[in-house]
């Protein structure tokens, strides 16, 4: 969980792609967001967010780790807000019933 006298977490994207997280990071910083980023879900720790944070996961993490897989178990954890980040045609993208959405990989207009 955040501690009191952190801001709140408005985001938090897991990707395998340092120019993606770094734009994420730098859009976030000019619209006043705090985010947290991370190469991977093994980096991830899921205690550290509210169950309400949304959780964007790179739909290829590479290294053979599936990000639908991931976002299962993000789920299974207790987040009701996942989604899966593609840079493949949305339509193309088999995405689990339980996720909140898929969006290609620029930052979210809204959350």
């Amino acid at each position: 969980m955040p501690e009191n006298n952190t801001p709140p977490i408005d985001l938090v994207l897991i990707d395998d792609d340092e120019l993606v997280r770094m734009t994420w990071k730098m859009v976030a910083e000019t619209k006043g967001h705090h985010i947290r980023v991370f190469e991977s879900y093994d980096a991830f720790s899921a205690e550290e967010f509210e169950t309400d944070t949304p959780i964007y996961v790179d739909y290829d993490l590479g290294k053979n780790v599936k990000g639908t897989d991931v976002a299962e178990r993000i789920i299974e954890s207790g987040f009701r807000k996942v989604y899966l980040t593609t840079g493949y045609p949305l339509d193309s993208v088999a995405t689990p019933e339980l996720l909140s959405g898929i969006i290609n990989k620029e930052y979210p207009v809204s959350f």
